[in-house]
């Protein structure tokens, strides 16, 4: 006996949006594509290489439907992203970053980064010095060159690295050897 091929509906897509957000923290555009990745992955379990044409229309009908409901915000995922990277240590670059790469609109990401002064970026730049342990919190307690660059990778600038009085070591400074004389003589 050939069992018949199972197809799938709106309310298999609804009950696998509900569980995922049950589960993880999500903005809407994620949600699209983790709920086109399952329609996919299904459509191939049945043999075919495309999905259902009238499935995307289900994912963005789903995806209203939750946003109607309060169960998928992007403003309340970008609120608590934000304060879970601050926590972290995370400049304002980076925030802006890890949300425009989670789907979040600029204009979400732009109100966000204005909730943050410039006191937080501050407190975020002595946790993120605290955890990599640069700086003043090295084992050699002082700054290396390294840390600069490193700070500068993360995000860090100017105001932040004014708060704290960090000037950057100029470019010549590693070229004297210990008797004086320059590397390059």
């Amino acid at each position: 006996m050939v069992q018949a091929p199972l197809t799938l509906q709106l309310s298999d897509i609804r009950q696998a949006a509900v569980a995922y957000l049950a589960r993880y923290a999500a903005s809407a555009a994620q949600l699209r594509a983790v709920l086109g990745r399952k329609i996919l992955r299904h459509a191939r379990q049945q043999g075919q290489n495309r999905p259902a044409p009238q499935a995307k229309q289900w994912v963005d009908d789903v995806v209203a439907e939750l946003e109607a409901k309060g169960l998928l915000s992007d403003v309340h995922y970008a609120e608590t992203k934000t304060a879970s990277l601050q926590r972290k240590g995370a400049s304002r670059a980076k925030i802006a970053a890890t949300l425009h790469a989670k789907g979040v609109s600029r204009q979400v990401i732009q109100q966000q980064l204005q909730t943050l002064s410039e006191e937080d970026e501050a407190a975020a730049l002595q946790r993120y010095l605290r955890r990599k342990r640069m700086g003043p919190h090295s084992a050699r307690g002082q700054w290396q060159p390294k840390d600069y660059a490193k700070l500068q990778r993360a995000g860090f600038g100017g105001p932040a690295l004014r708060a704290l009085n960090i000037k950057p070591i100029p470019d010549d400074a590693g070229d004297e050897c210990e008797d004086g004389a320059t590397d390059g003589t």
